[in-house]
């Protein structure tokens, strides 16, 4: 925390960049509302391929457009939709990259939060999940 407040002071970014202490649960929509846009920075690794992007239906949920890496768990879970972007990999560069991707649309984040809430509503409600949780259940009993 120590080296990241040097670098934001460093770059004069006191203003943009809010460190926070962890959020408890119940308070995590109303930093979610606050925000124009929802980041998912996961590296290419096996750990985040096998894992239900909780962060990623929440963002969707509340409208919001993403910026993710481009890893198997995110093409899975939004394949083709079109609520926001990818971006190559989790170095800062590519992140950086997307952020001003996301900035220089600026204009198109309603229509993209519109298609997020909906894609949440389709795709990613808790019946929808129980019904995936079963396929494969099914899946691994027939084989």
């Amino acid at each position: 925390k120590a080296e990241l407040e040097k670098l934001i002071n460093n770059l004069n970014l006191q203003n943009n960049i809010m460190i926070h202490d962890a959020v408890s649960y119940e308070h995590v929509p109303d930093y979610i509302k606050s925000a124009k846009v929802g980041l998912l920075p996961f590296p290419d690794i096996h750990a985040w391929n096998t894992s239900s992007p909780i962060k990623l239906t929440e963002y969707l949920s509340m409208g919001k457009p993403v910026i993710v890496t481009d890893i198997e768990a995110h093409r899975e879970a939004l394949g083709n939709l079109k609520c926001g972007i990818f971006v190559k990999d989790h170095q800062p560069e590519n992140i950086a990259k997307g952020i001003f991707k996301i900035i220089n649309s600026r204009s198109e984040l309603h229509e993209l939060g519109k298609i997020a809430r909906s894609a949440a509503l389709e795709k990613f409600t808790l019946e929808q999940q129980a019904l995936k949780i079963k396929k494969f259940f099914n899946e691994l009993l027939n084989e």
